[in-house]
């Protein structure tokens, strides 16, 4: 195997000696799943939670797995 470089929403995220294929796997089950952990955490946070903080983590991880479902 050759070293791979594998960019996700700039960074690179590659690993050396690592199949493109196998890492490129893990990262659209990561994305995949990344709805669901969300919501299932959102889910637990307290009432009184703050709206913009929470609002906030769920738009962040929807940037982190865009283009990656």
């Amino acid at each position: 195997m050759a070293a791979l470089d594998v960019y996700m929403n700039g960074y690179r995220v590659g690993a050396v000696d690592f199949a493109r294929e196998s890492m490129e796997s893990i990262l659209t089950e990561f994305a995949q799943s990344m709805g669901t952990v969300v919501m299932n955490v959102r889910n637990q946070l307290p009432a009184g939670f703050p709206a913009t903080i929470r609002d906030a983590i769920q738009a962040r991880a929807r940037r982190l797995t865009a283009g990656w479902e």
